[in-house]
């Protein structure tokens, strides 16, 4: 959706969020690895984690055929099929494999689909962290989802981020004063809906004329909107993302936020890269504005 608003190819985008997202991802696996030597030097696996790793051994068949669903939508990924074909090619490969790897029946298949998994394996933290799911289970969800367009038809109604985009507009020419209160503004408002399905469709329009003026590729804006919304959102816990992660991990937002590392360390890439001028494109012409 970023990349429609802000008129980008979809790939081109994608490749250019790799410039935050990569860097964001290897310092998230060394604070991740720094953290695991830690815990073996401290006494290794705690009793706790052993118990999840038996219990999930002796219900299920964790083997690499497991990983197929999702390798299957990261396929399709890659070979640029569309979205709703691919995530249904994922849940189709998921159900074989419930059948043919864990010997579960169809019609339990079918009931997962719909009310989600329900756990018995007489250990509530696993059963806790393994009963969820389902088309029922994602209804609390879309009750949000509701509720922030709810909350963002204000703004657009009452002109306020118009407004804000005007001043930025009259204050700021450059590219980097531009691009950095596309951070500012775009980050505050999705932290007062929660929904970047609000927040793009309305600011994406109204900056991209302001960023291209200022000679910035609009990739670059594509990508801010992407680093202050999508990847921040698991983190704002009344936003639609935020209340699927803690309803899908059984766990609070504030509990897991400080180890969520990708989610905020792409935000000081981007801006990193929005003070240094690093990984912005070639700049972009009246002429080529104008096409």
């Amino acid at each position: 959706m970023a990349s429609a608003v802000c008129g980008v190819n979809i790939i081109t985008h994608i490749k250019h969020m790799l410039y935050t997202t990569l860097p964001a991802y290897g310092l998230a696996l060394v604070i991740y690895a720094w953290l695991g030597s830690v815990a073996a030097t401290n006494g290794g696996i705690s009793g706790d984690t052993q118990a999840i790793l038996q219990a999930l051994h002796a219900n299920f068949e964790l083997t690499p055929v497991t990983l197929l669903p999702p390798l299957v939508v990261f396929a399709c990924i890659l070979l640029r099929q569309p979205v709703l074909p691919s995530f249904f090619l994922g849940i189709l490969s998921g159900a074989l494999l419930a059948v043919l790897v864990q010997g579960a029946s169809l019609s339990m298949v079918g009931d997962a689909l719909n009310t989600g998994y329900s756990a018995d394996g007489g250990i509530p933290m696993v059963d806790d962290m393994l009963s969820r799911g389902g088309l029922q289970g994602m209804m609390s969800t879309v009750a949000v989802l509701i509720a922030a367009a709810v909350l963002g038809a204000p703004f657009k109604s009452a002109g306020t981020l118009d407004a804000a985009v005007q001043m930025l507009a009259r204050r700021h020419a450059g590219r980097r004063p531009v691009l950095g209160g596309a951070m500012a503004l775009h980050g505050t408002a999705f932290l007062l809906t929660g929904s970047y399905y609000v927040t793009f469709s309305l600011l994406g329009p109204l900056l991209r004329p302001l960023v291209t003026a200022s000679g910035s590729d609009p990739k670059n804006l594509s990508r801010i909107l992407e680093d202050t919304g999508t990847t921040l959102s698991p983190l704002i816990p009344w936003g639609v993302t935020g209340a699927f992660t803690a309803a899908t991990l059984g766990v609070a937002t504030a509990d897991f936020f400080i180890y969520a590392i990708l989610c905020y360390a792409t935000i000081l890439f981007s801006l990193f890269y929005v003070i240094s001028g690093l990984a912005q494109g070639r700049p972009i012409t009246a002429s080529d504005a104008s096409s």
